[in-house]
């Protein structure tokens, strides 16, 4: 039992020094579309902007039938993460090759999911975050998805990210 313990503690420990040491470089590596979990930026600005993004189509002069809002509900998908995916996108954002293995091999025991209440676990998750982020990019190149601009010299909007 106080084996056990023990082993949970330097756990908690060493995941609690990897998550300090991700926050140093979460904002060269995140989405300036994602406002949680990243130091200096604030999840309340999403909500405004979304808020301002909605009046917006609500009330605009082309009708309010001239845009789409699709709401995905993420509560399920710390379960679903798969550890080779996470791998991969931790690969293509620029983590060298010993960092992965260092950081999964000491978070890894089963082979998809995050651990709830985990000091790393949100960080990991935005990682998955940014592989959808670029699904968006390439499907706004190809004018697939045009975003919303609620202004003229505004930026266009095509997501948002709450996580």
């Amino acid at each position: 039992m106080i084996l056990l313990t023990t082993a949970r503690f330097i756990y908690k420990i060493i995941s609690k020094v990897l998550a300090n040491r991700l926050k140093i470089v979460l904002q060269n590596c995140i989405s300036p579309n994602q406002s949680a979990f990243v130091p200096g930026r604030m999840i309340h600005d999403n909500f405004l902007i979304a808020h301002e993004l909605l009046h917006y189509l609500q009330s605009s002069k082309n009708g309010p039938n001239k845009g789409l809002v699709v709401k995905l509900n993420m509560s399920k998908a710390y379960d679903r993460v798969e550890w080779d995916f996470l791998e991969a996108v931790m690969l293509k954002m620029g983590f060298s090759n010993n960092w992965c293995n260092n950081l999964l091999s000491v978070v890894i025991i089963p082979e998809r999911g995050l651990h709830q209440g985990d000091p790393l676990s949100p960080y990991l998750f935005l990682f998955c975050m940014e592989a959808l982020l670029s699904m968006l990019l390439q499907a706004q190149k190809k004018n697939i998805l045009r975003g919303i601009r609620a202004s003229i010299n505004g930026p266009k909007i095509n997501h948002l990210f709450f996580y």
